[in-house]
């Protein structure tokens, strides 16, 4: 409102009655009772002001003292006026109303201040029990100890400047210091850099606020107390989640080394298994041997008995042959050349026999060392092993006990914490849902009856006195639970990201309910003049706030909701960073399975090693046993050559039995046949020349065969040598084709395995490429949803202005009301000039602020529909991360697909070894059926011969 110089006294009472105002609302109760006092104890005191000190002229300077004197109105206080438009009057007929009406306005801008110092305590209380630390820096503001005395009301435009430096302040900052000049201390001291940084701290505020309400005083302690333990177990809160995260990748890092020592203990058991395995088998082929060894010896000794016993039948022969000298002599050569021959075959078949027999045990004894050393090694690695397991299971045992206890203590305590921040959320909201319900029906009651504020006002009072020390008990029950919180938290240290997160989000919201603050108190000096002069439209601007207030609590409905929604899609992205983790743990566990599979090579290289040496020993057992069947074979020649000779010396010794019957019967007919001799004896020579032809017939005979004999032995020998080397490429063929078959398998699975892979990983990329696109479209709409957010703070603080604005003006409005019921001055009746804004400008700001508003709510349903559009995109991506296969599945797929290749490996080999083993059967069945056919031809041919040759010598 715009004063000019040509005002009545009425504008310099209705000036008096504002600055009153202003220093009621400044000033502390103790201190207003104080001057109250002081003034009724004064004698009447006569003040003279000129034109110049009521009238607005921008250039006064008045003494606080003189102020308060002219605020209260006292019954002793008369205004003189030199000039003549202000004369002097005497209001002494209404002493005890005007005291009377003075003391209730006092008592009731003391009520609004203790009521609105309250909620202020009650939300910096809120504030730092739940944001104890601004990104971890304290801010300290300068107070200024004094006080003595109310602060100087100084006018805008005589203090433009800064305090310290000198430097001109701005609109807002004037507008700021004035609001903090209200407060009723005088302890701030405000310089530049104070009101352009605005670092407050809120909980040094609230303590000076606390130390200025002498009500509040006793609490300012227990405030500071509280503080610093949550402080305190905020930052081992932080501590102690640093330590678990520590643990948790110890735990994971040590389970999969033991994963990794169990998998390698396995390998060790199963190569320990086979090896043993090896051994038995090797034992078994040894004793074979051995038992072979022994049967050979006691042929031997049976074939030396058979030659002693023949030694002995030959010499009998020879007791019983005396008489034929030649034949004995013949006899004993072929005798000496059979024994030396037999001699010659028994040494060079004991000496092969007893080096092969060697060279095997050697051999195998060779081996037997390497097993029992390789056994060591692995026996020693095994319990190495095993102590290690033992000491992770322990470990692991143990860290999981306190991972529990830790996990049990942390619920327990987030679960008290969780419910004590419910509960003065709760009260915090149902403490301003009463306060704004209160102040909304006070000003209803005010606009249609202002006679009954006083008493309504009183009751309201007397409620919010009882709310208040209904909130104080609350305060001091949340008090002890905070210490007990301490406690526990002191005992189980806790803590978590998630509160983290909100505390940095809080503290931005906080940092841009600051920056809006600043920029609405320009609009808060619009929204005042329009109260203060839109009297004929106050009905008007009530049914306005009404629909405000609707529309603000749907706003807060739809901000409530976009807030959990908001904690919902931070919850998504944790997921989905859980799930791309765990990608990356695949990747990891996929790089560890191709190392594992080279150790598989490298262990299967090993095996193929030890193969070879078993193959190399068995074809030494089959040479043995070749060898043996040969020496078998040979024994049974020289058996059928010994029974040829016994058939021989048995036909010689019928054919000697013949002749010396021949020769009784000769002796006997000597004497009757002496003509007869010389035809016996020609006879004789004839028998002797035929006999030794016969002789000489079976000694080549006899070479003819010992040359077949050694051709059918060097043959077989040549046979033997092609046969193995025949078998030894027909097996390295087998061996070479089983493992070409072998690798072009391995190339196949490798093959399709890597298609497989990078399909899989080309997904996971694609994967990867939308939940980022996804995350960053979610980070855009919750930006927008904070801006938006951001606008509804400002209409909440432009409400909240225009509230207090109201409650001022009412006042004001009050006060004059007082004044027209109780006229200060007579001069009534000259009229005022002034100028009040345009309605159009009035209508043209309704209108700006009805297009805000739609605009806000066609922005928040398009801000609903997105968000919409992204829970079904995220419920659809849900769907398709659960229908595809976890790790766990993963892992027994690739067991067993181990665990088939392995044993379809091992069914490979032994299909192989039994198809080389069916072949050389085959073979030796082959070889055996000749040689024996063989040897029945010439067997036949032989005795064809032998028979031949005896009925010619008969016929003869």
């Amino acid at each position: 409102m715009k004063i000019v110089p040509d005002q009545t006294n009425f504008a310099c009472d209705l000036r008096n009655i504002l600055k009153s105002v202003f220093l009621i609302n400044a000033t502390d109760t103790t201190e207003s009772a104080k001057t109250l006092e002081t003034a009724t104890l004064e004698a009447s005191i006569e003040y003279h002001p000129s034109e110049d000190d009521v009238i607005e002229n921008n250039e006064f300077s008045v003494d606080p003292n003189i102020l308060a004197q002219e605020a209260l109105f006292d019954t002793n206080v008369y205004f003189h006026l030199d000039t003549e438009d202000c004369p002097t009057s005497d209001y002494s007929n209404h002493p005890r109303q005007i005291q009377s009406d003075e003391r209730s306005l006092n008592s009731l801008s003391s009520d609004l201040n203790r009521y609105a110092s309250l909620r202020e305590d009650i939300a910096n209380l809120h504030t730092d029990v739940t944001h104890p630390e601004t990104n971890g820096t304290t801010i300290h503001y300068e107070v200024q100890e004094n006080y003595d005395r109310p602060p100087i009301w100084i006018p805008d435009v005589e203090a433009p400047k800064c305090m310290t430096c000198g430097a001109n302040f701005t609109g807002g900052e004037k507008n700021l210091r004035a609001q903090l000049c209200g407060l009723g201390s005088n302890k701030f001291n405000f310089d530049c850099g104070f009101l352009k940084n605005n670092k407050f701290s809120m909980q040094r505020k609230t303590l000076i606020e606390l130390e200025q309400n002498p009500e509040a005083a006793q609490f300012s302690d227990a405030y500071t107390n509280i503080f610093e333990a949550f402080y305190q177990a905020y930052t081992k809160q932080r501590h102690l989640e640093e330590l678990t995260t520590t643990q948790k990748d110890d735990i994971e890092e040590k389970t999969y080394r033991l994963e990794l020592a169990m998998k390698l203990a396995d390998e060790d058991k199963q190569t320990i298994e086979d090896l043993k395995a090896q051994i038995h088998y090797s034992w078994k082929l040894a004793d074979n041997a051995h038992a072979r060894e022994q049967q050979a010896q006691e042929i031997i000794d049976n074939l030396r008995k058979q030659v002693e016993n023949l030694n002995a039948e030959i010499e009998f022969k020879n007791k019983m042959a005396q008489d034929t000298e030649e034949e004995s002599k013949e006899i004993s050569k072929n005798k000496d050349g059979l024994e030396r021959e037999r001699d010659r075959l028994l040494n060079e078949d004991t000496g092969g026999e007893i080096n092969r027999q060697k060279r095997a045990k050697e051999k195998l004894e060779a081996e037997m060392a390497e097993m029992r050393i390789l056994i060591e090694d692995k026996a020693a690695q095994i319990t190495e092993l095993n102590t290690v397991i033992n000491l992770h299971v322990k470990q692991t045992t143990h860290l999981e006990q306190e991972m529990k206890d830790y996990k049990m203590t942390y619920d327990k305590l987030a679960k008290d914490f969780e419910a004590a921040t419910i509960r003065l959320t709760k009260l915090q909201d149902e403490y301003n849902n009463i306060g704004f319900a209160e102040e909304a029906s006070r000003l209803k009651n005010d606009i249609s009856k202002i006679t009954k504020v006083r008493d309504g006002i009183e009751k309201k009072c007397q409620g919010l006195m009882a709310d208040r020390d209904e909130l104080i008990i609350d305060r001091n029950n949340l008090r002890i639970r905070i210490s007990a919180f301490e406690k526990q938290i002191d005992e189980f240290k806790k803590y978590g990201d998630n509160d983290k997160r909100m505390i940095d989000t809080l503290i931005k919201e906080k940092e841009i309910l600051s920056k809006t603050l600043q920029r609405q108190q320009g609009v808060q000096k619009d929204l005042n003049k329009l109260i203060q002069i839109q009297e004929q439209s106050k009905k008007k601007l009530e049914f306005e706030l009404d629909l405000f207030f609707v529309e603000s609590g749907k706003l807060k409905k739809t901000i409530s909701g976009l807030e959990r929604e908001r904690d919902r899609l931070a919850e998504e992205q944790l997921d989905l960073t859980k799930t791309i983790e765990e990608h990356m743990e695949d990747i990891r566990l996929k790089k560890s399975a191709t190392e594992q599979e080279n150790k598989l090579r490298q262990q299967h290289n090993l095996y193929e090693a030890i193969r070879s040496d078993r193959n190399a020993l068995q074809k030494s057992l089959q040479e043995s046993t070749a060898e043996t069947g040969e020496l078998k074979k040979k024994l049974k020649i020289v058996f059928h050559q010994t029974e040829q000779l016994k058939e021989d010396i048995g036909m010689k010794e019928k054919l000697l039995v013949k002749d010396e019957n021949m020769m009784r019967k000769i002796n006997k007919e000597k004497e009757n046949l002496k003509i007869e001799v010389m035809a016996g004896l020609d006879t004789i020579r004839t028998l002797k020349q035929d006999i030794k032809e016969l002789a000489e017939e079976e000694r080549r005979l006899h070479k003819t065969l010992m040359s077949n004999e050694r051709t059918i032995r060097d043959q077989a020998k040549d046979l033997e040598q092609l046969m193995n080397e025949r078998d030894i490429l027909g097996s390295q063929l087998v061996r070479r084709n089983d493992e070409i078959a072998l690798l072009q398998e391995k190339i196949v699975i490798l093959q399709s395995t890597l298609f497989r892979g990078e399909t899989q990983y080309g997904q996971r990329l694609e994967d990867i490429k939308l939940l980022k696109l996804e995350v960053k479209r979610l980070r855009q709409e919750k930006n927008l949803m904070s801006k938006s957010m951001s606008n509804m703070v400002d209409l909440r603080q432009e409400i909240f202005h225009l509230e207090r604005d109201f409650t001022r003006s009412r006042l004001q409005c009050k006060a004059l009301e007082q004044e027209i019921q109780n006229p200060l001055n007579v001069h009534r009746w000259r009229k005022l000039e002034g100028s009040d804004p345009e309605v159009l400008d009035l209508l043209q700001k309704v209108q700006i602020l009805q297009k805000r508003l739609l605009q806000q709510a066609s922005e928040a349903v398009e801000r609903e529909r997105q968000l919409k559009e992204a829970e079904r995109l995220y419920l659809n991506l849900r769907q398709v991360l659960s229908k595809q296969p976890g790790p766990g599945i993963q892992e027994e797929l690739t067991k067993t697909q181990r665990a088939l290749k392995l044993r379809g490996d091992k069914l490979k080999c032994l299909v192989s070894e039994l198809n080389m083993a069916e072949l050389k059967s085959v073979e030796y069945k082959a070889d055996l059926q000749r040689v024996t056919d063989e040897l029945t031809d010439l067997k036949r041919k032989y005795l064809a011969e032998k028979k031949s040759k005896s009925h010619e010598a008969h016929a003869v």
